[in-house]
């Protein structure tokens, strides 16, 4: 067998996979099952999510290695979610869903890809460059991105219809060691409010993630709170106004914010704490173009 010939089985074997080296949407197999409730997710999070420190920062990481040993009662929860009919759940009971069901596909996709040191690695190996912004699950139907969930399903409005508002930047969990805590248990429409509390004073009582006060009057805050200001300034008239209510520091509100340095290391157990852009940056990429396999080293 010629090397030609090789490399046009494996260029034929990658195209007909169902998404990016191999990526298969749980919706895509076999017959979606009803969704009953988030038991398989709350199993799957009592089994691997643990506290610890990494590079500096205290938060929940995830036994990655573990859960792909046997990502069956993840990929059950996920299978649930193909048709579950959202638009008969209250505001609360959708948000919960929503929230489960980011965290849930993250876990899934870096369990599949396995990055060695951040999520921020994928993108490079994305069809459209941004892990994101690729559809690849499905919720209530339709095809869906991490983005699509995020801020066209609950930022956009289902999060201020449930009354929880800016707090909702509490349960998006981005695989990374500086975002917010992955809870130890699934959201759940009737106590959604409470849990996204709780969460929310847990991420900003942890100074590795929320320095706080800096000692002249100032603040250091998570990128988040310079990302998404403008979510947090319409829940409670300003940034420093969100602070205050959810901690107990003084805050005046005109105090100077600065932001912390964002950590895309992988908020695994036995993760390295660190990332860095340019070795993803040229970490080797697999295209496919028809019939031909064409192996690049970033842009």
């Amino acid at each position: 067998m010629t090397l030609a010939h090789v490399v046009w089985l494996l260029a034929s074997s990658l195209a007909m996979s169902s998404g990016p080296d191999g990526w298969v949407d749980p919706c895509e197999e076999g017959s979606a099952t009803t969704f009953t409730d988030h038991s398989d997710l709350d199993a799957v999070l009592q089994a691997h999510v643990s506290r610890g420190t990494i590079g500096g920062i205290e938060s929940s990481l995830v036994d990655y290695k573990a859960l792909r040993a046997n990502p069956t009662r993840l990929r059950s929860y996920l299978h649930q979610l193909c048709n579950v009919n959202t638009s008969a759940l209250a505001p609360e009971a959708a948000v919960a869903l929503y929230c489960n069901a980011y965290n849930a596909l993250m876990m899934a996709l870096i369990v599949h890809f396995n990055p060695s040191n951040s999520v921020k690695e994928l993108h490079a190996r994305m069809p459209g460059g941004s892990l994101w912004k690729e559809k690849l699950g499905t919720i209530a139907g339709q095809k869906v991105s991490l983005d699509n969930i995020e801020h066209d399903r609950v930022r956009a409005s289902l999060a201020w219809q449930a009354n929880v508002g800016a707090r909702i930047h509490a349960c998006f969990v981005c695989g990374s060691l500086s975002c917010p805590d992955l809870q130890a248990e699934p959201f759940e429409g009737g106590t959604l409010a409470t849990q996204l509390t709780t969460a929310r004073k847990q991420w900003l009582g942890n100074p590795t993630k929320n320095p706080g006060p800096d000692g002249s009057g100032g603040l250091l805050l998570s990128k988040i709170f310079d990302w998404y200001g403008s979510d947090f300034t319409r829940a409670e008239g300003s940034v420093q106004g969100f602070v205050r209510k959810y901690t107990s520091w003084e805050v005046s509100e005109n105090a100077p914010i600065s932001f912390e340095e964002y950590n895309w290391a992988l908020n695994a157990v036995n993760g390295t704490g660190t990332y860095s852009s340019s070795i993803a940056m040229a970490a080797p990429r697999l295209v496919v173009i028809g019939a031909m396999l064409i192996i690049s080293f970033g842009d």
